[in-house]
Parts: structure tokens; C-alpha cells; sequence
């Protein structure tokens, strides 16, 4: 007689398999409520608040976002470390983020408008003033910002190195920023004047600019330089009409902030010396350190009716938080041309080959900044096609409110 096996009976096998089934989906569950309670904010607020090391809670944050469990806290935590570590554009980015899940919370919006301000975002810190006055529990600590908040003044002086083609040349300019609601919009008046080959030459200009915060730090900006050249020339000319002209030039640039990159995408048109022409100016600013200790910049023109370009790199360096010190280089081959935003106006006859610059700027004061500029400039004379160099030296001091 055979020997009864229930372990072989297939009643036993099914029930076998339903206990080991019913234990796997069980420890499952055990594990993932176990996971869900270790990430419940709270549990991730006493983590964070034990750690010691600001980095071990920036990358502690940064963990927990790639697996889309960062909380407003969690945000606020990195946010302080990384304001702790000197990174202040990865304040920034955290204090975003805060804002965007509880937009009117009193913790985030002030610490972001405070950053916004350090970094010299006015535009964007604008927009946050208007939502801080707009609550009655923040409004009675913070001021609208002044309607006047910014003025300068700069003077240069630009030498030749063949005083046969160009005496020096002197330039001054004034300029004030207002606060239109939560726009911020510049204005400068420039006047220069130089003796030359050609005769005599005055010119003045006008330049308005608007900055339009907008959301997630995307800030749009309009503007317009208007240049009136008189030439009172000394020797016959075929083309008289270059002697007295009113030009104007026309610009848009859109920048995103984003990390610690800023990332700029502008267009020029202008009709400079009688020459209609279209500029597209893309530029990438890169903050190494997520702070502005150290800036890497690159940036290019390029003339659609010429099909020609420009490179620019600027390298800019913090030695001490009071001073700056930021060296760049272009290379173009090219004339009538306008940058940073249609700011500035290279309206020259002659073509500028390359050039070297150095900038300064140092913080007198909080709100107080004294700045310099040398340029060595290569360029080549229009008529006689004579190369020679242009030396530029610039003082200027600039008082913000």
C-alpha cells in the first residue's frame, strides 16, 4: 500500500502558493507604508533639521525632487542651506520652487524678494513688492519701492593711435532708472564729440529701456536708442548725406534665469549710417559657483543682411565681495553694430577688427558703486582702409535707492 504524500496532493501546492503570494503582496505593503512614512514631510523636516552639513541638506533635497517628493519645507531647508553656503543663485532656485507651491506664504516671499534685490534682479524684485504690499501681514513691514531708484553718471575719454585720422574723442552720459508699477524703466542721454579727418563731429543720443518681470524669472525688455550725428567736415565729400543724420535703433531682449545659468536672446534693428539692418544676439551667462563670485559669458551678433558675425567671451571675478573685476574680448570685422541691448551704439564708419576690455566695479557703499572701463580696440579706417588703434578709458559712479 502506497504511502499518503499530502504535500503532493494539489489542494496542498494550490494553498502553497496562495500563502506565499499572500506574504509577498503583505511585505510589499509593509515596505511601502514603511517608505511612506519615512518621506512624510514631517518625518523629512526632523531629518533635515538634524543634519549639521548645509551640503548634506541641499543634496538630501535634491534627492528627494528627483523622486517628486520635495516639500514646500523641504524647499525652504535648501533654500537657507544653500543662502548659508554663499550659493545664491541656489537660493534662488529653491525659493522658487517654495513660491510656486504656496505663492503668497510669508516665509518664501520675502526671502525671495531679499535675494532677487542681492543679486541686482530688480525687475523680478518689482513684481514681489507688489505681492508683499498686497498682504496685510507682510505690507506693514516693507515699503513700496521709490519711484526714483536708480541715477548715473560716467564720462571717457577715447585716444587715437594716428592723430592724423582722429583727435580724442569725450563722451558723457547721464542716465535715471523709474519705477513704473512693478516696470523698471531706464533712460540716458549721451553727448559726444571729436575732431576728425572727416571734420568736426557732435552727436547726442537718447536711450529708453523697459524690464517686464514675468513669472518663473523670464523678464522681457524693450527698447529704443535714438542718435542725431552732425559732421561739420573740412574736406569735399561725394556723399554729403553721411555728414548730418538722425538714426534710431530698435531692440527686444528676452532673458530667463534659470539655475545658475541666465540665458539672453535679443534682436536690433537699425538704420545706423544709412544702413537698414537686423541683429540677433543669443548670450549664456554661466555662475560656476551658483554665486557671482566668478561669471563666464559668451555672446554673438549676427547681421542678417551681411550674413556676418561678432564672438564676444567675458571672464568676470569677485576677489573681494566689494569689487569686480570682469575681462572680455571680441572679435568681429564688422561696423555699425549695437550690443547689450541696444545700450551701446558702435555707429563708426570704420570697421572694428577685435577688441580687449577690462571693467571694474567697486562698492563704495551698499548703494553706491564706482565703476571703470579700458578698451584697446583694433580697427581699420572706412576710406583709406589705414589699421590703427582706439584706447578708451571710462570713470563713472552709479547710486542706487
Amino acid at each position: 500500500m502506497e504511502h499518503f504524500n499530502p504535500r503532493k496532493h494539489p489542494v496542498y501546492r494550490i494553498m502553497q502558493r496562495s500563502v506565499i503570494i499572500f506574504l509577498w503582496i503583505l511585505t510589499a505593503i509593509c515596505a511601502n507604508a514603511q517608505e511612506e512614512g519615512i518621506l512624510r514631510p514631517d518625518s523629512i523636516n526632523s531629518f533635515l533639521s538634524a543634519q549639521s552639513s548645509p551640503a548634506r541638506i541641499v543634496q538630501v533635497v535634491d534627492s528627494l525632487e528627483k523622486i517628486k517628493k520635495a516639500s514646500y519645507e523641504a524647499y525652504l531647508w535648501a533654500a537657507e542651506a544653500s543662502y548659508n553656503l554663499g550659493k545664491l543663485y541656489g537660493q534662488q532656485r529653491y525659493l522658487e520652487k517654495a513660491h510656486r507651491i504656496y505663492p503668497n506664504d510669508t516665509r518664501a516671499l520675502p526671502a525671495l524678494y531679499e535675494n532677487y534685490l542681492a543679486l541686482g534682479n530688480y525687475p523680478q524684485a518689482l513684481r514681489l513688492n507688489k505681492l508683499i504690499l498686497a498682504q496685510a501681514e507682510l505690507g506693514k513691514y516693507y515699503a513700496k519701492r521709490p519711484v526714483l531708484h536708480l541715477v548715473h553718471m560716467e564720462y571717457g575719454i577715447k585716444q587715437s593711435s594716428n592723430d592724423s585720422l582722429y583727435a580724442p574723442l569725450h563722451y558723457a552720459q547721464i542716465g535715471v532708472g523709474i519705477r513704473v508699477n512693478q516696470i523698471a524703466w531706464m533712460h540716458a542721454i549721451s553727448y559726444l564729440k571729436q575732431n576728425s579727418i572727416l571734420g568736426s563731429t557732435s552727436q547726442y543720443q537718447y536711450y529708453s529701456a523697459l524690464a517686464i518681470p514675468l513669472k518663473n524669472n523670464w523678464t522681457v525688455s524693450p527698447a529704443c536708442h535714438v542718435l542725431y550725428v552732425n559732421i561739420t567736415n573740412e574736406i569735399p565729400i561725394a556723399d554729403s548725406s553721411i555728414l548730418s543724420s538722425t538714426a534710431f535703433v530698435v531692440a527686444l531682449q528676452v532673458s530667463k534665469q534659470y539655475k545658475n545659468f541666465k540665458l539672453e536672446l535679443g534682436a536690433t534693428q537699425g538704420n545706423m549710417n544709412n544702413e537698414n539692418q537686423l541683429q540677433i544676439q543669443p548670450a549664456i551667462t554661466y555662475y560656476p559657483f551658483s554665486n557671482q563670485k566668478v561669471l563666464l559669458q559668451v555672446a554673438g551678433t549676427y547681421f542678417t543682411e551681411k550674413d556676418a558675425a561678432t564672438g564676444m567671451v567675458q571672464l568676470g571675478a569677485r576677489p573681494i565681495p566689494s569689487l569686480q573685476v570682469i575681462g572680455n574680448y571680441l572679435y568681429g570685422d564688422v561696423r555699425n553694430f549695437a550690443e547689450q541691448n541696444g545700450y551701446l551704439i558702435n555707429n563708426s564708419f570704420d570697421e572694428t577688427n577685435q577688441r580687449y576690455g577690462l571693467i571694474t566695479n567697486y562698492n563704495f557703499t551698499p548703494s553706491i558703486t564706482i565703476y571703470g572701463v579700458f578698451q584697446l580696440e583694433q580697427k581699420t579706417e572706412y576710406f583709406s582702409r589705414i589699421n590703427y588703434n582706439y584706447a578708451t578709458g571710462l570713470l563713472g559712479v552709479k547710486k542706487v535707492f
